[in-house]
């Protein structure tokens, strides 16, 4: 007895087996296979004869039992000679059941076409690359220059060194570019048969027909996804692009040439359709020639310097307002609980801020130079810093000008006022009852000492202490004796005679002022008479 030929779709046996056309399509994008598709067209008669009678009604019966097997995809469908299984595969339909006409308009007979895909012969899951089982795969780039961002080289070295000791190299903020990275997939709905035992994934199930059983594994857009996931990163080569952009990338990390941050990543998928993509981007700093630093300050900085002259004192104020835009460092890692915000915003902003503060002063020195009469005194007249902690930006505001340097060290502010009492004429005034020209003044021969008036104000850092040492700990006594003393020196060496008259100190310990005032009488012995300015 012949081998009997028979097809069968889960509990569904086709009689008569139809004919069947099979394709196989191999889908790919530019950079290479991605997954392998199948298609299978079952051309056959259905036919009343010889169990039932013929009849429109009876082969509309035949149609809805046909229908009805299909109603569940992925069962297993099995060609077979004998007991020699020539086909076994798990598809699903592509398209509705054709039923066209027949010469008999339905009476006996119906044609019918099927329209199956399935992506893989095998019954197992399998290592193969290929077991994505996606239809389409893209990804793509785009990297484009920030043209707002802040870049600048100052070269602080070129500034006179007008303040002792003071050197600073230079002042750069990073190039920057905006890279994007997208990646989209389409998967396939992939059934295999584990023969009753459940696989390990995260699929919908089993579905199940006269205990033939196809099970999903994973479903469509969850091999989309697996395909974009190895694909996600930044690529330095893609940076480069040797021949277009032609930037110098070396690496990234903080001694490299380039510096990846907010780093952002934004999903997407349809179940329905699917189809899962990712889009990510980055900030990247990108260091170029002439940086006078190494390693990553992780934020840019915008900002504006005023010199202002003013005439009425003869001061030059320079006055530098800016803003610290800080960047997010995150880490997505490689499974659930992974994802960390390695540094906020605002904490990238802030160590910068420690980076830049020092450049406040050589800034207000370089851009002055060419204006200012004298060095900018180191210390700033007003400071002004501001957070705002969503945005992780820092304000800051400062102002310098070119007021003499401080002459008593720690002193925020000093004034010291030098008061000359010249001599005068000593007379003698006699007043004559009934002149009319007024009293009789008389010459003595004489004149009075001159006095020197020495006054100096302070305000000083307030002290913290308590008791007898902690309140008057903060005095700048010594510094300010060390100062009177020279003055007393000088004088002893001019005149023939120095004599205090008025030595006063006072200290206010809860505001930090100072005040000390100081009064010489000055003796002469010798030389011509005084006679005025003349």
């Amino acid at each position: 007895m012949a081998n009997l030929t028979t097809l069968t779709y889960g509990s569904y046996d086709f009689k008569p087996v139809p004919f069947f056309n099979m394709s196989r399509q191999e889908i790919q994008n530019k950079d290479g296979r991605v997954g392998t598709k199948y298609s299978l067209t079952l051309e056959g008669t259905l036919s009343t004869a010889p169990d039932m009678d013929g009849g429109i009604e009876n082969v509309i019966t035949l149609q809805n039992s046909l229908q009805a097997a299909f109603a569940l995809d992925g069962l297993k469908l099995e060609l077979k000679c004998g007991d020699t299984s020539l086909l076994v595969c798990y598809p699903k339909l592509s398209g509705p059941i054709q039923f066209p006409p027949s010469n008999n308009n339905w009476v006996f007979t119906c044609p019918y076409t099927i329209e199956l895909e399935f992506e893989d012969f095998r019954e197992d899951i399998g290592d193969d690359p290929f077991d994505q089982f996606v239809e389409q795969g893209s990804e793509t780039w785009n990297i484009e220059f920030v043209d707002d961002s802040p870049k600048y080289n100052i070269n602080l070295s070129s500034v006179s060194n007008k303040t002792s000791g003071y050197y600073y190299s230079g002042d750069n903020n990073y190039l920057m570019l905006r890279v994007s990275h997208n990646l989209n997939a389409i998967g396939q709905r992939h059934y295999i048969d584990m023969s009753g035992s459940a696989p390990t994934g995260t699929g919908s199930g089993s579905v199940s027909g006269a205990g033939v059983t196809g099970y999903i594994v994973k479903e469509a857009w969850e091999y989309a996804r697996d395909w974009c996931i190895p694909r996600l990163g930044l690529d330095s080569g893609v940076l480069q692009d040797s021949g277009v952009l032609n930037l110098r990338i070396t690496g990234a990390g903080e001694i490299a040439s380039y510096y990846p941050y907010n780093h952002i990543r934004a999903t997407s998928r349809s179940e329905t359709q699917g189809s899962y993509s990712i889009d990510e981007s980055w900030l990247i700093a990108l260091s170029g020639s002439g940086e006078s630093y190494s390693g990553a300050l992780r934020a840019t900085e915008d900002f504006t310097v005023e010199v202002v002259q003013q005439n009425a004192d003869d001061l030059t104020q320079v006055n530098i307002q800016g803003t610290i835009q800080g960047w997010e460092n995150r880490n997505y890692g490689n499974n659930p609980n992974d994802f960390t915000i390695t540094e906020t915003k605002i904490q990238s902003a802030e160590q910068y801020w420690s980076t830049i503060q020092t450049r406040l002063l050589p800034r207000a020195q370089y851009y002055a130079e060419s204006i200012a009469s004298r060095s900018i005194n180191i210390t700033p007249l007003t400071k002004t810093k501001a957070y705002t902690p969503s945005k992780g930006t820092i304000s800051y505001s400062y102002a310098y000008d070119d007021r003499p340097m401080i002459r008593i060290s720690g002193a925020l502010v000093e004034s010291i006022n030098i008061d000359w009492e010249h001599p005068t004429d000593v007379y003698a005034s006699l007043p004559i009852l009934g002149r009319s020209a007024g009293a009789i003044i008389q010459s003595m021969n004489t004149y009075t000492n001159p006095t020197l008036n020495l006054s100096i104000e302070c305000t000083m850092p307030r002290p913290t202490g308590t008791g007898y040492a902690g309140l008057l700990g903060g005095r700048p006594t010594t510094q300010i004796n060390a100062l009177l003393c020279d003055f007393q020196t000088n004088l002893t060496g001019e005149y023939s005679s120095v004599h205090v008259v008025n030595n006063k100190e006072g200290w206010n310990p809860t505001d930090g002022k100072y005040l000390r005032q100081m009064s010489w009488l000055l003796g002469i012995c010798s030389g011509s008479i005084y006679t005025g300015v003349c």
